[in-house]
């Protein structure tokens, strides 16, 4: 799947700011997939990320798995909540820079945005397909594997072909 998806960005009003970002000090640990961190102004910002994850109790993977196509979740169009009315706004900025003394962050993970600044639009797309195949229990014995508390049922399309059949 491509790393890029049509989001519309509202153009009813022009984007104009004349704020200035003042920053101190940033402390980041950490910022992954798909994240973004901005010091200063944006029109729009989409990060994405697609993540299959697979955890098995005895770790054999072969490498023609994880074809993001076999799972329907990655193909389908995120439901975008539609602006149901207008919003009017007026801000009047007693100080023409926005600023930060200092920001201790521990992690920006998973298509989100770290920002000081102003931003027109944010749209952030996640999805995440989990699946555990663990190892069958006494009692299931006539199941290949067995699922957790947390994995939904994998089954048809978005079997994966080491778990189908």
């Amino acid at each position: 799947m491509s790393g890029t998806a049509d989001l519309p960005v509202s153009s009813a009003a022009p984007f104009r700011t004349h704020r200035t970002s003042i920053v101190g000090h940033v402390r980041l640990n950490s910022v992954q997939f798909s994240s973004h961190v901005q010091v200063g102004d944006n029109k729009a910002v989409c990060p994405q990320s697609d993540v299959l994850a697979v955890q098995r109790e005895i770790p054999v993977f072969r490498a023609d798995e994880g074809d993001f196509a076999d799972f329907s979740i990655f193909s389908a169009t995120p439901p975008w909540t539609p602006a149901r009315e207008p919003v009017r706004v007026f801000v009047c900025h007693a100080d023409p820079a926005i600023r930060v003394r200092s920001l201790d962050v521990k992690a920006v993970s998973v298509s989100s945005v770290l920002q000081i600044g102003a931003n027109r639009c944010v749209r952030a797309v996640n999805r995440t397909k989990h699946i555990r195949m663990l190892l069958p229990r006494q009692e299931d014995a006539h199941a290949p594997w067995r699922k957790t508390e947390r994995q939904e049922e994998v089954t048809g399309a978005d079997a994966p072909p080491s778990v189908s059949g």
